[in-house]
């Protein structure tokens, strides 16, 4: 089997990875909602005094409390890594794929 056959079976694994788990791999969360929610309230609140309102403002507008956390959810990094893995062992079984292969000489094939 060569090493082209086994790129083509790979890749083959790796486009059927349901789209829905790829976008949601990468979580974006706001880093301090509750903050700026406090902050939107007191510029909104009659009672507070105009000199704090004007420097919630200019701290509002600065963007201190736009900013974005990213991570990963791993819960989906792992529904990905068992699709895979199953898809792998399937084609393990079909023949399509080796079940062992040498790293070093993989290596070398690709120089």
């Amino acid at each position: 089997m060569t090493t082209e056959q086994i790129h083509k079976e790979l890749k083959e694994i790796q486009d059927r990875i349901p789209k829905n788990l790829l976008k949601n791999v990468i979580v974006q969360t706001e880093l301090t909602p509750i903050m700026k929610m406090v902050v939107d309230k007191a510029i909104e609140d009659q009672t507070f005094p105009e000199k704090k309102k004007k420097e919630l403002i200019i701290l509002r507008d600065s963007g201190e409390f736009n900013k974005v956390v990213t991570k990963e959810n791993t819960k989906v990094i792992e529904m990905i890594n068992n699709f895979v893995n199953r898809e792998i062992k399937k084609k393990i079984k079909a023949g399509l794929l080796p079940a062992k292969i040498d790293i070093n000489q993989y290596k070398n094939e690709q120089k």
